[in-house]
Parts: C-alpha cells; structure tokens; sequence
C-alpha cells in the first residue's frame, strides 16, 4: 500500500475515512489539554519531589556509598 502513494504526499492532510454515525469532525478548531497536561504535570512532579526528600530524610543515617550508584 506505501508504494503506491506518492512519496510528497503529506499524509496529515488526508483524512483516513470517515467519522463514525453521529460524530461531527471539529478539525478547525480542536479541543486542547495543554494546561490541563501542565497542571497535572506540575502536580504529579511536586508529589514525586515531596516523596523522594521524605524517604531520603528518613533514612538518612542508613544511606551508603552503594545506594549513590545506579546498577
């Protein structure tokens, strides 16, 4: 099937086929989540920071040299 597209042909230009019964295509104007994708970024890193200093300030006086090392 590749070969027989033109190799200039922009394939996100096309549509691949039609929507489902019911479903209109916004293609103009979509939808966007870049700041519901940043807020939960945001959170989800703060939560992973808050984790990682609370597990490392517990066991503080058990740390090793060993437990720097990655493999």
């Amino acid at each position: 099937m590749a070969d027989q597209l033109p190799p200039d042909l922009d394939l996100c230009a096309i549509p691949s086929g039609p929507p489902p019964p019911g479903v209109v295509p916004n293609l103009v104007d979509p939808v966007n989540l870049r700041s519901s994708i940043i807020a939960v970024s945001a959170v989800m890193t703060a939560w992973s920071a808050i984790f990682t200093f609370a597990r490392l300030y517990n066991n503080k006086d058990k740390l090793k040299w060993a437990d720097c090392k990655s493999s």
